[in-house]
């Protein structure tokens, strides 16, 4: 018996397998679409052994394959013993599987190219507003006011907003009658040499200075991966820990609130997870930096217009300049005042720690980390980590043989 024909929106399949996840993708990226199971490719009724396990597998299927959840329903068709799954356009593009967006190209489903997944990402952001007609002119000074902000040049972020005391891998600058900030990063990892990145940390709806090709960052960034655990401690010194949507390595996390919220909270591991991170849409992924090695990874968040900021602080020679980086985090997610508050009270209380041990007599030595590949890796003698354990009252002992 002669079902119908598949058509773009239309598809059969005798059998269960992955191929028809494709297909989802395909429906949710684009139209909707329908696809039934238990018709053979030429429209004829199979129907199939076992219809609620098979329509139990295909659910399973879709919740564990596609990501972000795609938006379908399944009916059982008990008259033929076939499935109907019925898959909507979704809001939440792109829609991927294995990583990767597919389209229906008339009867056929294919890989989306880079354009077009670009294109649909932009659509998931919600981003082409530009592009609708202007119902209302509204011609006043205040609006040219705006504009004119809007194409400010990247020069005239010359004014100093913080400049560390302590820290020397990052400065915040502003510009006049202008809300938004550069964040400006220098040598973010090791070996590292004149290498200097910007930041715009948009506000009020400024757009980047003319020019500008670094991340635009919203202020009060509210989705925000950490990709090291430092991170996490510095959010959480400034009441910001709830906006973390992702870790990396979350079972060696310590942190109370993401112990509380495991189930929420997304685990990148240890090398970055696209699709998951595409499916969290965040406004930021704080970055670890290990130089070359990294530029694989910005050059696809760049490619999936994912905010992205190197943080160096574990370069930072003394523990202070590492705990003034959190002044940068505060400045993402809009609470600079307080970020600076509360980094004033640090050194205070360093200080006063830090004095405990200048009369202790017999400091013992420390050695650092453990031995890796036959080597035994430790923080240089000019680290933050050296520093610590000198102002503890200790020495620090760093053996040259065999050792990074």
């Amino acid at each position: 018996m002669i079902y119908m024909r598949e058509t773009r929106t239309l598809e059969f399949k005798e059998t269960i397998t992955n191929t028809f996840l494709k297909t989802v993708s395909a429906f949710s990226n684009y139209d909707g679409g329908t696809i039934y199971f238990g018709i053979d490719d030429d429209g004829n009724i199979k129907g199939l052994k076992d219809v609620k396990q098979a329509c139990l597998d295909i659910e399973n299927k879709i919740n564990n394959s596609i990501s972000p959840q795609p938006n379908y329903t399944l009916e059982i068709q008990n008259n033929d013993q076939t499935i109907k799954l019925t898959v909507k356009s979704g809001i939440q593009k792109p829609y991927l599987y294995k990583s990767k967006a597919f389209k229906r190209n008339d009867t056929a489903t294919i890989e989306a190219d880079t354009l077009e997944l670009s294109r649909l990402i932009l659509e998931g952001k919600n981003i082409s507003f530009e592009e609708l007609p202007c119902r209302q002119q509204e011609l006043s000074f205040e609006i040219l006011h705006r504009k004119l902000k809007e194409h400010i040049q990247i020069e005239a972020f010359n004014q100093d907003i913080y400049t560390p005391e302590y820290a020397s891998g990052f400065k915040i600058l502003g510009a006049d009658n202008v809300q938004s900030t550069l964040i400006q990063v220098f040598n973010p990892w090791q070996g590292a040499k004149d290498v200097e990145m910007s930041y715009f940390i948009s506000r009020n709806g400024e757009q980047a200075p003319a020019g500008f090709t670094g991340p635009t960052i919203p202020a009060g960034a509210k989705q925000i991966v950490c990709m090291s655990s430092s991170y996490i401690a510095m959010l959480d010194a400034l009441g910001q820990v709830y906006r973390i949507v992702a870790v990396s390595g979350i079972n060696y996390i310590a942190n109370p609130y993401i112990l509380a919220h495991k189930d929420s909270i997304k685990d990148m591991g240890p090398e970055m997870n696209y699709e998951l991170l595409l499916g969290l849409k965040p406004d930021v992924v704080l970055l670890y930096g290990i130089g070359d090695a990294q530029t694989a990874v910005t050059d696809k968040l760049k490619e999936l217009y994912i905010p992205y900021m190197y943080v160096g602080e574990y370069l930072e020679e003394s523990p202070l300049g590492k705990a003034e980086w959190l002044v940068a985090l505060a400045e993402l997610t809009d609470s600079r005042e307080k970020g600076i508050e509360i980094f004033r009270e640090i050194p205070k209380r360093y200080q006063v720690l830090k004095a405990l041990t200048e009369s202790v007599e017999q400091r013992p030595t420390v050695m650092l980390n453990t031995p890796w590949n036959d080597s035994w890796v430790m923080p240089s003698t000019q680290s933050y980590m050296a520093q610590l354990v000198t102002d503890a009252g200790a020495d620090y002992i760093r053996p040259t043989t065999g050792l990074m």
